[in-house]
């Protein structure tokens, strides 16, 4: 695979299934590829999942941007959400918030 890259164009690799970090392919393509998404809602283990994503993106020689397409699809509730956040005089009351549901 790595011969048919074209020099200068960023490279993207999709992680289709779970454990994404452990995978070897990841390992072999990782010094040519600018970008990895995954989807952590596909992930088999989550917890482990994320930790080695999250381990992968805090060691210095994995230089891959990692994107993941299950928080981008949070974005619309996260801006919503965000503004509860920013008002000064609401700041007291998110201690009160012992769980919140979504549905």
């Amino acid at each position: 695979v790595l011969p048919l890259l074209v020099t200068d164009v960023p490279s993207f690799l999709y992680g289709t299934k779970g454990k994404p970090c452990r995978s070897p392919i990841l390992k072999d393509l990782e010094p040519a590829i600018d970008r990895l998404i995954v989807d952590s809602a596909t992930f088999a283990a989550p917890d482990l999942d994320l930790t080695d994503t999250a381990t992968a993106m805090d060691d210095v020689r994995f230089q891959t941007i990692i994107s993941d397409m299950s928080w981008a699809r949070l974005a619309a509730w996260r801006y919503q959400t965000a503004p509860i956040f920013y008002a000064a005089p609401l700041r007291p009351s998110l201690k009160r918030i012992k769980r919140v549901r979504l549905s």
